[in-house]
C-alpha cells in the first residue's frame, strides 16, 4: 500500500509533537497518572467499606492509608534487605578471595591468571580512551623520560556505594510522590 509523502510527513510531524508534549508535561501528567492508577486500585476497597455502611470520606481515607502502609511496609522489607546485603558484602569479598586463590592453585600457575587480567585490563583501557592504540604504544615509557618532565595525574570519582546506587535507581520511581501540585 503506498501513502502519499504529505500524509506520511504530516503523521510523523503530529507523532513528534505529541511525544514532545508529553515529554516537556511529564512532571503534570505523571501524579495525575500515578493517581488515577491508584483510584482504579483503591476503588474495590472503597466500594467494600461502602457497603459496610462507613461514610465516603473515612472510607477514601481507609484505602489510602491501607495503600500507604503497604508501600511504606514494602520500602522497609527493601531497605532490610539492603541493609543486610550492605553487611555482608565483607563476607561475599573474603569469599571471592578464597575462590580466587583455590583457582589459583588449580591453574598451577599465576601466569595464565595474570595474562588474563592484563588482558582484561587492556581491553577496559582500550573501550574508555577515545584515541587509538597506536597513540599509546607510540607514547614514551617512564624510564626514557627525563627526570624533570611531569607525569600526567588522572583524578577519578570513586565508585558509589550501595546506598548511593539504590537511592539513584528509586529517585526516578519517587519523583511523581514529591511532586509539589499546588
Amino acid at each position: 500500500m503506498l501513502v502519499r509523502a504529505g500524509l506520511a510527513f504530516s503523521n510523523f510531524l503530529i507523532g513528534a509533537l505529541v511525544v514532545a508534549a508529553l515529554y516537556f508535561t511529564r512532571e503534570i501528567l505523571v501524579p495525575i497518572a500515578v493517581s488515577v492508577l491508584l483510584s482504579f486500585v483503591e476503588s474495590p476497597l472503597v466500594r467494600a467499606f461502602r457497603r459496610m455502611k462507613v461514610p465516603r470520606s473515612i472510607a477514601v481515607l481507609g484505602a489510602v492509608s491501607l495503600a500507604l502502609a503497604i508501600a511504606l511496609s514494602l520500602a522497609a522489607m527493601v531497605m532490610i534487605e539492603v541493609n543486610q546485603f550492605a553487611n555482608d558484602v565483607p563476607r561475599y569479598q573474603s569469599t571471592l578471595g578464597e575462590k580466587i586463590h583455590n583457582l589459583r592453585d588449580r591453574v598451577g600457575s599465576v601466569g595464565v591468571l595474570k595474562n588474563a587480567s592484563s588482558l582484561l585490563k587492556n581491553l577496559d583501557r582500550e573501550l574508555k580512551s577515545p584515541g587509538s592504540g597506536d597513540a599509546e604504544t607510540a607514547k614514551p615509557s617512564l624510564s626514557d623520560a627525563p627526570a624533570r618532565t611531569p607525569i600526567p595525574v588522572e583524578v577519578h570519582q570513586p565508585d558509589p556505594g550501595a546506598s548511593e546506587a539504590l537511592i539513584a535507581m528509586l529517585r526516578p520511581l519517587a519523583a511523581p510522590f514529591t511532586t509539589e501540585s499546588w
